[in-house]
């Protein structure tokens, strides 16, 4: 019970609203430099490792999902293939290139690469 407390009180503060601006705010996991992400992960023991992996790879995931639904129907990317192991490994990697990024920045680059959903092969 407490875990899944500590789970949500995780996923609440991915998105938080600036009041005076009325814009969003992105806040978490999204906004972390992949200096510090990839320090965190030298960092951590493989239990520790393998949350991380799971948080960024449900934040992107999440993340891309809303890139999609914003998006005009033409232009949404096909996610639902994308191995989620695999996804965060590739942020990771490319987290590891460009350091001074921010994990939002790298999983932003990630989507644009995908196909789009209506595109013939």
């Amino acid at each position: 019970m407490l875990r899944m407390i500590a789970a949500v009180s995780c996923f609440l503060t991915f998105f938080l609203v600036n009041p005076s601006s009325g814009a969003q705010m992105l806040a978490g996991i999204g906004s972390i430099k992949c200096s510090a992400l990839s320090a965190q992960l030298d960092a951590a023991n493989e239990a520790d490792k393998g949350e991380l992996s799971v948080a960024l790879e449900e934040w992107a995931f999440g993340y891309m999902s809303g890139l999609n639904k914003a998006s005009p129907k033409e232009e949404r990317r096909k996610i639902d293939d994308i191995n989620g192991e695999a996804l965060s490994s590739y942020v990771v990697e490319l987290c590891s290139e460009y350091e001074d990024a921010t994990v939002m920045q790298i999983v932003n680059a990630i989507y644009r690469d995908l196909a789009v959903q209506n595109a013939t092969s």
